[in-house]
């Protein structure tokens, strides 16, 4: 068995868990931990009937349920998973062997979208395919889920659930800021995790909200950091990864990349005064 201990925290996803559960499994760690907070559907007696360790907590945001998984791991290595990702069968042992090898304290997986439907579930795979994955490892300074930490590393490190309460996008980035603070190595790996992620239009703006609210958190928490986030809204997504995807035949979902900035930048500022 990997000496990993799978964390995947969940509301509401008796749609999902159980595709996840078993390709996690197929990837033999060692311990699986569901962190639910707080579902009204069968996310929990699914997750028990395929032998998970089940902990069940307040309803506090996906935050607080990853710092008590980690708080509860035993192992070396810790894979912080969500539940729409589906892990191809190697996926932690090539991240785990990547991470080891190239001396990184954090790896996130390679991501893949399986035939995508609706507009902005096509979008969101060019935006994987030609601006979040890599051919071979390399350094990153955001490091997105899944993906794997060591142990030691994650738990001094710790979730900000607190602040990131429900309704507050960025945790990772938060981690990812607190990670390069510490002098910890980030990097992308190859180890592939299909994510099936109903991404309808609605639910989109709704997720990009959620990124804004965080961005405001973040610019509040680390004013060092508030021209990159701003240059993230404003140039990186709506300018730099346009041209990038019309550039591989995407003119198409430009819209959705000028959006993701504008929206984010536009909450930001907005949702400020009331943190």
């Amino acid at each position: 068995m990997l000496p990993i201990s799978v964390i995947i925290a969940t509301l509401n996803e008796e749609n999902n868990i159980a595709q996840c559960l078993d390709s996690v499994k197929a990837n033999n760690p060692s311990e699986i931990i569901v962190i639910d907070g707080g579902s009204s559907d069968k996310t929990v007696s699914i997750a028990m009937i395929k032998g998970a360790n089940v902990i069940e907590v307040e309803k506090l945001g996906v935050a607080y349920q990853q710092q008590v998984g980690i708080e509860t791991a035993k192992n070396p290595y810790i894979a912080i998973v969500d539940a729409f990702d589906r892990l191809e069968y190697n996926c932690l042992s090539i991240l785990l062997d990547e991470l080891n090898a190239n001396q990184f304290d954090a790896i996130q997986a390679f991501i893949a979208i399986d035939m995508p439907t609706s507009y902005c579930q096509k979008a969101y795979a060019y935006n994987a395919t030609h601006t979040l994955n890599v051919s071979v490892p390399e350094k990153t300074i955001m490091c997105g889920r899944p993906a794997i930490f060591k142990s030691e590393v994650i738990k001094k490190v710790g979730f900000d659930w607190k602040n990131f309460v429900i309704g507050m996008g960025c945790v990772d980035t938060d981690i990812s800021i607190r990670l390069e603070m510490n002098g910890y190595s980030q990097g992308k790996g190859t180890g592939v995790s299909h994510r099936n992620i109903p991404l309808s239009f609605i639910t989109w703006i709704e997720k990009m909200v959620k990124y804004g609210k965080g961005d405001a958190l973040l610019i509040k928490k680390y004013p060092q950091k508030k021209w990159s986030i701003r240059k993230h809204q404003l140039f990186t997504y709506p300018i730099e990864r346009s041209c990038r995807v019309f550039l591989k035949g995407g003119a198409l979902y430009i819209p959705f990349f000028i959006l993701f900035g504008y929206i984010r930048y536009i909450v930001s500022i907005t949702w400020r005064k009331n943190i």
